[in-house]
Parts: C-alpha cells; sequence; structure tokens
C-alpha cells in the first residue's frame, strides 16, 4: 500500500535493501518502477548498489571503506552523490535528462565511494560528538559471551 501511495508521485527512489537478499530486492524495485518511477536505487551496504533504469539492472560492487565508524547517513550520502552526477551531466540540469544507461555505472560507483568515505565519521556529517559510555563499549566488546549480561 505505501508503494502505491508514494511512487505515482516521485521520479527516483531509493530503496534501502541490505537486509534483503537480491531475489527479493529485484522485486522491489520491480514493483516501484511498475508505479511509474523511472529510476528506482537500491542501496546494499557492503554488497554496492543496483539501478532500475528503462527496465534494465545495473549493479555496482561496493567500493572498500577504509574503517567503518558510523554508518548513519551512508544511503543518504549515496543518493547526494548519484543526484549531483546526475545534474553534472545534464546541459539543462534535469535529473533524468535523456538516456542514463552509459551514465548509471559511473555515478552509482562515485556515489558509492562517496557514502564509504562518509562511513569514516564518527556521526557521519562531520560533527561527530563523543558518544557516552564509549570506552565501556569497547571494553564490553572484548568480554567473552559467557561474562555478557551475567
Amino acid at each position: 500500500a505505501y508503494l502505491s501511495q508514494v511512487c505515482p508521485s516521485i521520479k527516483i527512489a531509493c530503496l534501502s535493501c541490505a537486509h534483503l537478499p537480491r531475489l527479493e530486492m529485484e522485486a522491489v524495485m520491480k514493483e516501484t518502477a511498475s508505479y511509474g518511477v523511472p529510476l528506482v536505487l537500491a542501496t546494499r551496504g557492503e554488497e554496492g548498489s543496483c539501478a532500475l533504469y528503462g527496465g534494465r539492472l545495473t549493479i555496482v560492487p561496493a567500493l572498500p571503506a577504509e574503517k567503518v565508524l558510523d554508518t548513519m547517513g551512508a544511503g543518504d550520502s549515496y543518493l547526494a552523490a548519484l543526484l549531483c552526477e546526475l545534474l553534472k551531466a545534464s546541459p539543462a540540469g534535469a535529473l533524468l535528462e535523456g538516456d542514463l544507461t552509459a551514465l548509471l555505472p559511473a555515478a552509482m560507483e562515485k556515489a558509492g565511494s562517496f557514502a564509504a568515505k562518509v562511513c569514516g565519521m564518527e556521526g557521519a556529517f562531520g560533527c561527530g560528538i563523543p558518544i557516552a559510555g564509549r570506552t565501556e563499549l569497547e571494553e564490553w566488546e572484548k568480554m567473552k559471551p559467557k561474562e555478557v549480561g551475567g
């Protein structure tokens, strides 16, 4: 019901699909496109990203992150970088101008690279704040499973 209400009003959808097996992800992307969304993106965390455009699925593997401190904002960063690439490639400044088939893989790779860098920032926006209990959490993570919780 959610997709049928939202999708007719949008031109680009970006779905977080890291939790879905590939076939389920593809089914959700196709359903989203069936409501008239020309470009459907799916972020998959360590698995990279996918785009469904013109009935064709493009898959771009993730680039390794140098370090991962916080994944908050990675999907938003991915989408922002991809939209910037689409705008840069458009003479008229339109997101969906012309055939994007040849442009999408490079734009997706650049967006994935940016998202990987964002994962290395505490707070995801470069304004990280100390997290209360972080030292204790690090010590907790070193404990043997039988010591956790009792």
